[in-house]
């Protein structure tokens, strides 16, 4: 009687070890497509056809609220942005430290009674 309820627990442990297996597989397969970022290009195309990029579209919105200056700590991040507003005749005026820029915005804001923007890039300060 001991030996045929010792088979049948052994009988379910083989398909228990199966199933737990291909799950770990399972998991480790989604797990490496979600970190080669194969699930966000499935979600989110991208318009090959068009011809402008976030900075441009940044700087027009800009332009079209009647900012003249634009004060920045230059650096990858935003150097889009920069570019367009070049472009476009926006004023882009560098400077030392990222609080210096927002000082600087803060300042053409209050004086002309316009928008002031500071763009700065990320890093540590």
């Amino acid at each position: 009687m001991e030996t045929s309820a010792a088979a049948a627990s052994a009988g379910g442990f083989f398909p228990s070890f199966l199933l737990l297996a291909f799950g770990t597989l399972v998991a480790a397969v989604l797990g490496v497509a979600h970190r080669l970022g194969l699930f966000y290009q499935l979600m989110h195309k991208v318009d090959k056809t068009s011809i402008r990029h976030g900075g441009e579209s940044v700087a027009a919105v800009l332009r079209a609220h009647g900012v003249r200056f634009v004060f920045t700590l230059v650096g990858g991040h935003i150097s889009p942005l920069l570019v367009a507003c070049e472009k476009l005749g926006i004023r882009v005026v560098d400077t030392r430290h990222e609080v210096t820029a927002v000082f600087a915005a803060d300042a053409v804001a209050r004086l002309t009674g316009t928008v002031g923007v500071a763009a700065v890039t990320a890093g540590p300060g």
